[in-house]
């Protein structure tokens, strides 16, 4: 087959030639050719597996399993307890493990594993709170019992439901990766004996953010030479919006529903994820929370602009005027939910709604209930 770019490097490359039997100008490599660097002498390192082992664990595939805990394994968790349970499994470390190792190992793990196994460990990590099948969790006693090797071979060629990373992680991040989860697990460790027996990571760490959440908050200082600043300005455009209202009537509530429905959809889309954030107790919201409730709290402001659109109503909408409605089929067919009375009361639902959940959010965090 001709080359697109004939008297190329390529073409010269890939051209037929009859020097060779098959008459292919690239030679496949010698049977038995290691490439340079890939020699792997080291089973240890390279495999997580004791000299003369391979892992028991084929590379996982896709899984259609339902939400819920994951498995360590393809099925249900060994009886055996510790490295018992994985006898192949190396148990100390083919690697010096330094401050360095670990600190790597912690950005690595940030990257690729937090998704799922969570910052701490736990298996709560953001996709499993928003639906993904649990994730193991490190902190389980038989995954601290567990040989270091086996994480390695789990990162290596996948474990139940989770893919292989050995194309995404070279060998020695894999290592330090598995540094990094013998920290957590120590620091986990500890972590729970303060808080109490019992208490699950998770538990641990919902406590500590409605610890931080709850009680009245005070804003800094410099917010208050903002708000004046705000005033003033808003003064200004107040002005110029009277100006507008004589000027041009139609325009200046055209203008105006464009303006509250952007100022509207803010207020109301910040209740929308807060409450997601309430329903989901997920940490994500933990940062912007106070910001949200804030905005909520513009709600009743938001509802007394909406008066000037319903007084102004009859040059916004065509539907208001009756003969433009008797003169159009279809506004005809749709004047029995396209009328002003309607128009007002489907309003005040929805307010009633909005200012319901913005200024009593309590039904709505107890109805999430415990998320432990």
């Amino acid at each position: 087959m001709p080359s697109r770019h004939a008297g190329s490097a390529e073409d010269e490359a890939l051209s037929l030639i009859n020097f060779f039997r098959d008459g292919l100008s690239t030679r496949q490599p010698i049977e038995g050719t290691v490439a340079r660097g890939f020699l792997k002498e080291d089973t240890e390192f390279f495999t997580g597996k004791k000299a003369g082992k391979v892992s028991a664990n084929p590379p996982a595939v896709p899984s259609q399993a339902p939400a819920g805990p994951q498995p360590s394994g393809a099925t249900a968790a060994p009886a055996l307890q510790g490295p018992a349970a994985y006898p192949d499994d190396v148990e100390v470390f083919p690697i010096a493990v330094t401050k360095e190792v670990v600190t790597r190992g912690k950005e690595r793990y940030e990257i690729f594993c937090s998704a799922c196994h969570g910052l701490t460990g736990n298996g709560d990590g953001m996709i499993v709170r928003r639906g993904f099948r649990r994730a193991a969790s490190f902190n389980d006693d038989r995954l601290r019992q567990a040989p270091v090797g086996h994480f390695f071979d789990a990162i290596t060629n996948g474990w139940g439901s989770m893919p292989s990373y050995a194309a995404q992680i070279p060998t020695e991040d894999r290592w330090a990766i598995t540094a990094y989860i013998r920290a957590l697990q120590l620091s986990q460790q500890t972590e729970q004996k303060r808080s109490g027996a019992g208490t699950s990571g998770r538990c641990a760490g919902d406590k500590r953010r409605a610890s931080v959440t709850r009680g009245p908050y005070n804003a800094p200082p410099n917010v208050n030479r903002v708000q004046q600043r705000a005033l003033i300005v808003g003064a200004v455009f107040t002005v110029i919006f009277v100006v507008g209202f004589f000027l041009n009537r139609d325009q200046f509530f055209y203008s105006y529903l464009f303006a509250f429905s952007f100022w509207a959809g803010i207020s109301i889309g910040a209740l929308a994820l807060l409450m997601l954030q309430h329903l989901t107790g997920g940490g994500w919201g933990l940062v912007i929370r106070r910001v949200l409730e804030a905005a909520t709290r513009t709600l009743p402001l938001v509802l007394i602009l909406f008066v000037p659109i319903v007084l102004g109503a009859h040059r916004i909408y065509k539907w208001t005027d009756a003969h433009t409605v008797a003169e159009h089929p279809v506004l005809t067919e749709k004047s029995k939910y396209l009328n002003l009375p309607f128009f007002t009361a489907r309003a005040a639902i929805y307010f009633a709604i909005w200012l319901a959940l913005a200024l009593f959010p309590e039904p709505l965090v107890a109805l999430a209930g415990p998320h432990c």
